[in-house]
Formats: structure tokens, sequence, C-alpha cells
């Protein structure tokens, strides 16, 4: 039948102001030439749809019908180009976002407010936390448009990322523990401690971070308890047992019983940020890059 979406447009118009001449206003076309394409489309559908007067214009009962499907179309259209823009603004569509546990103890819940409040069409997948390790594998493959996570000094070609906050490595130990008594602590006083910490399996960043300084310090740590579990770290310190290297925000917790001290030299700064792939066309995650940006200046 070869109809266009300018047949639609003006047999539309004609019909709601019921007057060819008034339409052509409208249209801003010349009337002659809107008779003309109204014929046209009569002849394309096989179907009287006006009936001409020398006054007015009127639907017939086929062009009721074909009146309400033709602006069914055109508003179908319209959503479609609205829908469409707005995902190319990066509005809507998806944006998959992965986060270790630490590296995002306030940005996570912040930029996920802001992200649904500015922008209620854009869909977000949170995936579980998981590693550091984990994080820019999953990045690198494009199973995820940007992670919050401790930054790695060794990266992918593929990957960019940015430092948004960071935090500083300390000793957690019971109140009880002599060491507490003082405001820092010397790692070599440590070496004959038993230890708790995450799992040394499985890509986990802060414990590696906490073998390496206790290496440099003279010894290996003896970690007796291993946990995923921020929580059951720090219960495990409070017995009075044990030990552990953590990132000073891990205080905000206030588990009883837990003091934390900075580590007399060398201390150690863990660097949060976002990584994302440079090859990411995502339109959406420049938008959240900059959100990330301006939350961190905020908490800074």
């Amino acid at each position: 039948m070869n109809i266009e979406m300018k047949d639609l447009q003006c047999f539309v118009v004609v019909a709601e102001e019921q007057s060819f001449s008034r339409a052509a206003l409208r249209l801003n076309v010349a009337q002659p030439a809107l008779s003309l394409r109204i014929k046209e489309l009569e002849h394309k559908v096989d179907a009287k749809l006006l009936e001409r007067t020398t006054r007015s214009v009127k639907l017939t009962g086929a062009g009721e019908i074909f009146y309400t499907e033709a602006k069914d179309i055109l508003l179908k259209l319209s959503q479609a180009v609205l829908a469409t823009q707005s995902a190319s603004r990066g509005e809507s569509g998806v944006l998959r976002i992965g986060y270790t546990k630490r590296a995002t103890f306030a940005l996570l819940p912040a930029m996920i407010r802001r992200l649904s409040t500015e922008l209620p069409s854009l869909r977000l997948d949170i995936y579980d936390p998981t590693t550091a390790g984990d994080l820019y594998a999953l990045v690198e493959s494009g199973t995820l448009d940007l992670a919050l996570t401790y930054l790695l000094d060794d990266r992918g070609q593929d990957l960019l990322h940015e430092q948004l906050t960071e935090s500083e490595l300390v000793v957690f130990l019971a109140s009880t523990h002599p060491l507490a008594k003082g405001r820092e602590v010397d790692l070599r006083e440590l070496a004959h401690e038993q230890f708790v910490g995450y799992p040394a399996l499985g890509n986990y960043y802060l414990r590696s971070i906490m073998d390496n300084l206790c290496l440099d310090a003279g010894y290996r740590p003896a970690v007796i308890q291993e946990s995923t579990d921020t929580h059951r770290l720090l219960y495990f310190i409070a017995t009075g047992r044990y030990v552990s290297i953590l990132p000073s925000e891990v205080k905000d917790l206030q588990v009883e019983g837990v003091v934390h001290r900075t580590i007399k030299v060398p201390r150690f700064i863990a660097r949060h940020g976002v990584i994302w792939r440079k090859t990411n066309s995502n339109p959406s995650l420049p938008l959240a890059l900059s959100m990330l940006r301006e939350l961190a200046m905020n908490l800074n």
C-alpha cells in the first residue's frame, strides 16, 4: 500500500480540524496538495474515509476506525523516538554495576539513590559484591559497565580507572590488648600474634596487603581464622585472641571491645575508585561517572 507517515499525519489533522483549509494552515501546506494526498490515501486503503461538503468534512464509519488506528500509530512512533533519544542520552537502558564491600562504604548507596531519582527510566543491574581481582576481569570482559573497587596497580590495557576516595590500613585489636594503650603499633610487635583476615584464596586485595605488610616487617602473619564477613572478623578480634589489619573505615561498624591503632611505619593508603572499559559505548556510563565524581568530592 506504500502508506507514508506523512499520509497519516495529514489525515489525522484533517479529521481533527474537520476542514481542509484549517488543516492546510496547521500543516503549512497548500490546500490542493492536501486534498490530493487524502484522495490518494483513500485509494491506497481502498475505502472512503471522509464525507466532504462545502462547509465541513466528517469521518465516515471506515474513517473513524482509520483515525483511531492512525493516531495510535503516530503516538507509538512518537514514543519510540522519545525512548530512543532518552537511551542515546543515557537516561534509559541498563547500567551494570559491580562493587567490593569495603571500597563502596558510602559511594555505592549514594550513587544508587542519585541515579534512581534523576534517571528513573535507567535500570540498574547491581551484581553481588566480589573481590577487586574478579571485578577487574568482569569489567574487562564487558560483563560489567563499571565497578567500584580498590584500584590495583596491575590493570589491563583496555581498562580506565579513577581514584575517588582512599583509606588508611590500621591495626584492629581488642581494647584489652597491651598494644591498645599506645596511639601507634609497630607491626614487628605483632610477629607472634594470631591474626584473622579475609581468605588467602580468591583475589582478596586486603588480604594480600595485610600479608605483604607483615612480610615487610619480617614475618608471615599466622592467620588462624578467615572470613569474607568483616563483622565476623571484628567479633573474633573482640575475644582478645586475635588481631588484624583492615581499612580504617571498618571502625564505623562499632563492635564493642574492638579498637584500632595507626601503623607506625610503613603506613599504607588503599585507593578506592571506579574502573571501566575504555571502549564501553553505554551512553549512561558518562552520566554515572560524572555523578560519582561529584559524590566523591562531597565525601572528601
